[in-house]
């Protein structure tokens, strides 16, 4: 009989002790519905670019799913903008804001380039409500920023190629990212490299116009914003760029060459560069640009 009352003993005492150490781990566990756990379980994606994203007025980085929608990339609907399918299925077409309508002779390499992008989901940031702009081609589009799964930035990235330049000139608060995306070009631009070959003949034997050979095939000529008509290899040279004017005419001549693919090459590591007379003839030796003999 004194055993069996042991062993009841024993048995309530396992049973307290059962029972308190549920009543910890209840209170370990912090129950305050003051302070409950983050819905998304922490786990939600972030991305901090080198500019952000305007949303109402405010640039926010970095920037979360949160912000913004899960589109899929159709296709580019301008140099500076792209069509988006959301997840209803509704079109969306998205102007990257802080970035300008470039030229035509731009255009078509920005095109290219954003063509990447066809097909992949991204993040859409809209700049706010009501915040929409025309696009070159004439349509409405709405303002935002368009960020990969990758946490890059679009607009950023295209900024870098130097097709687009940066703009501040909608009602949305562009101008608070516009000189972000300038530095960001000027420090950070995608180039063809440096040129190999360059030869600037102020006056042609065939027409008596400015004449330049550079180096690498199927090369664009600008000089002061005229661009020159290319007109193949010959020479040596890759490529031959005509001129309306002799080089006297161009005085101060700022010059680039982009490859094919539209990407700018340097020359002692600057996108564009000059000759010092015009009316003389140069190229390009050991990475200068020096006058030279016929």
């Amino acid at each position: 009989m004194k055993l069996s009352q042991v062993t009841k003993l024993l048995i309530l005492a396992a049973l307290s002790l059962t029972m308190l150490a549920c009543t910890n781990s209840s209170s370990n566990d912090d129950g305050d519905s003051s302070n409950p756990p983050p819905s998304n379980g922490g786990n939600e994606a972030e991305a901090r670019t080198n500019c952000g994203a305007v949303v109402n007025g405010k640039v926010i980085n970095p920037i979360t799913d949160s912000d913004g929608q899960a589109v899929r990339v159709d296709q580019p609907g301008d140099s500076n903008a792209l069509i988006v399918t959301t997840a209803s299925g509704g079109k969306i077409l998205v102007k990257l804001q802080g970035l300008s309508n470039e030229p035509a002779a731009l255009r078509n390499n920005a095109i290219s380039f954003l063509d990447r992008y066809s097909g992949d989901t991204v993040l859409f940031v809209s700049a706010g409500n009501n915040c929409s702009a025309v696009v070159s081609g004439g349509g409405s589009a709405q303002l935002g920023q368009l960020i990969t799964s990758s946490g890059e930035s679009i607009a950023e990235q295209l900024v870098k190629t130097g097709f687009v330049t940066a703009n501040s000139s909608d009602a949305c608060g562009s101008e608070l990212i516009s000189p972000c995306l300038a530095a960001l070009q000027e420090s950070d631009l995608q180039t063809a490299g440096e040129l190999t070959s360059f030869l600037w003949k102020p006056q042609s034997e065939s027409d008596g116009n400015l004449a330049i050979h550079t180096g690498p095939f199927e090369t664009t000529v600008t000089v002061n914003g005229e661009v020159g008509s290319n007109q193949g290899s010959g020479n040596g040279y890759g490529s031959l760029a005509r001129f309306s004017q002799p080089g006297c005419a161009y005085g101060g001549p700022r010059i680039s060459v982009r490859s094919s693919d539209g990407l700018l090459y340097t020359v002692g590591g600057q996108t564009s560069f000059t000759v010092g007379n015009p009316c003389g003839r140069y190229c390009l030796v050991d990475g200068s640009i020096v006058a030279c003999p016929k």
